[in-house]
């Protein structure tokens, strides 16, 4: 059996396709039947893969083919010969062939606009993510400000007052922030300035190198940031703002 042939039952495919073609409903379901290994091979040559009946798209299509093909081919056997027109086979052949391309540009529109769809689907959801994210930053941080505010209360100190006594130069303040992570790194003398809201003057002179009349001057900046690395689980955004 070569390409151009179908798997062959009585009556003949060339009389199933006549009487098809003349409305007999029984012979286009023998030719469809018979006509099955045909377009199954056909369908697997043109979609590059095999195919499976009941599974696969491609053979639904390929059948809706062969039987728009059986309307369209108007000729019979004796005309063929007579004027070597070309045979069923090959007429469905090539109709199943544009069927299926049509199928797979149809597919592939469709798969670029779902992925176009499911891309902007993805980009919303980061969109909203972020955005509960920063919501949930700010109001955090809102939080963390006022829980502060509270806490500097306790030390005579207020974040008006702080604006005020912190220095103007960045480097200056770069340098106090330093003595302050120095203290926080000593867990007595945390300890100690939490518990008499004094900050340890002499020892700061010794383990930053900063003169003790320095820390006098800006005490407050001193005892405002030093508290913030005291407590750095409570106070996590404004201490990344310091070392930042």
């Amino acid at each position: 059996m070569n390409d151009n042939s179908l798997p062959l039952q009585y009556p003949p495919v060339e009389d199933l396709l006549v009487k098809a073609q003349n409305g007999d409903t029984a012979a286009r379901e023998d030719l469809l039947e018979v006509s099955r290994h045909f377009i199954l091979k056909t369908a697997c040559r043109y979609s590059f893969k095999k195919l499976e009946w009941g599974r696969d798209d491609e053979l639904s299509i390929a059948l809706i083919a062969f039987n728009e093909a059986i309307d369209k081919y108007r000729q019979t056997i004796d005309e063929y010969k007579e004027k070597r027109k070309v045979p069923f086979v090959a007429f469905a052949r090539q109709l199943i062939k544009y069927r299926l391309i049509d199928f797979f540009r149809h597919e592939s529109r469709t798969n670029k606009a779902g992925l176009k769809d499911e891309i902007q689907s993805i980009e919303e959801d980061r969109l909203a993510i972020e955005k509960h994210k920063e919501e949930m930053a700010v109001r955090e941080c809102q939080e963390e400000i006022a829980q502060y505010e509270t806490l500097l209360a306790g030390y005579g100190l207020n974040l008006m007052e702080l604006a005020r006594v912190t220095p103007k130069r960045k480097s200056v303040r770069r340098n106090f922030i330093q003595v302050a992570s120095l203290l926080a790194g000593e867990p007595m003398l945390c300890k100690s300035f939490i518990e008499t809201k004094r900050l340890p003057l002499k020892e700061l002179e010794q383990i930053s190198g900063v003169p003790r009349k320095n820390l006098e001057k800006h005490r407050k900046y001193m005892v405002a940031i030093s508290l913030i690395f005291c407590y750095p689980k409570e106070y996590t955004s404004l201490l990344s703002y310091l070392k930042d």
